[in-house]
């Protein structure tokens, strides 16, 4: 471990509930692009990080990582793709619906989930009121 801290590797001690904003370089890609990112091409980023663990046999395992994968121009593959079907729907002029519930609508669906007994449905809250971009 020892080699990865002088290059400059921070040591993760394990993959287990990483902050949102750390994710396996597997999982990440740059820009538009949705090839994961390879640790060869990674060395220079100041997010890049390691977990090594090392099996009874000693074999040494590595798996790479990025923190703060955002401030560094990475993000996730399979927001990458979200981004690009989004793009082409909304290029075939389908209107698009924001995820983000008003706060309004995600008090009413909290306290539906929470009420005693009674099945309440919510699915009438995910209506489209507005297209995004409108």
């Amino acid at each position: 471990m020892t080699r990865f801290t002088e290059l400059g590797y921070m040591i993760i001690e394990t993959r287990h509930d990483l902050p949102d904003d750390v994710a396996a370089l597997e999982e990440l890609c740059d820009d538009e692009d949705t090839t994961p990112l390879d640790p060869a091409g990674h060395t220079d980023c100041p997010g890049r990080a390691v977990q090594v663990w090392v099996d009874r046999s000693l074999r040494v395992d590595v798996m790479h990582f990025c923190v703060e994968f955002t401030e560094y121009g990475h993000r996730t593959i399979s927001s990458a793709m979200i981004a690009a079907v989004e793009a082409r729907l909304r290029d075939a002029g389908v209107p698009m619906c924001s995820t983000a519930w008003p706060r309004a609508w995600r008090e009413l669906a909290s306290k539906a989930s929470r009420s005693s007994g009674q099945q309440r449905r919510t699915d009438r809250l995910m209506t489209c009121h507005a297209p995004l971009g409108a």
